[in-house]
């Protein structure tokens, strides 16, 4: 069963790009970025349809509005939706 969350993130933190390790672990998907960054190594994160396969590979505003704004850790999916800026 698939496990569909939505969280609301500011767009002003993707706008210059944040590294996957530190989305997942400021949208609750994982506990801690060590956590975050295993799952990176294993292969099993995906934001949209791409997986995210390098510790350094940073998400921008652009990435996000062209893959939908979703991320999988395996069955776990959570959706983003950005918010505006403060």
């Amino acid at each position: 069963m698939n496990v569909f969350k939505t969280t609301p993130f500011p767009r002003a933190r993707v706008r210059a790009g944040i590294k996957a390790a530190d989305l997942l672990t400021e949208i609750g998907m994982t506990d801690s970025r060590g956590e975050a960054k295993h799952l990176i190594k294993s292969g099993a994160v995906y934001v949209g349809g791409d997986k995210i396969d390098s510790l350094d590979r940073l998400v921008t505003l652009g990435e996000m509005a062209a893959w939908g704004q979703r991320i999988r850790i395996g069955k776990r999916i959570q959706d983003i939706v950005l918010t505006e800026d403060e």
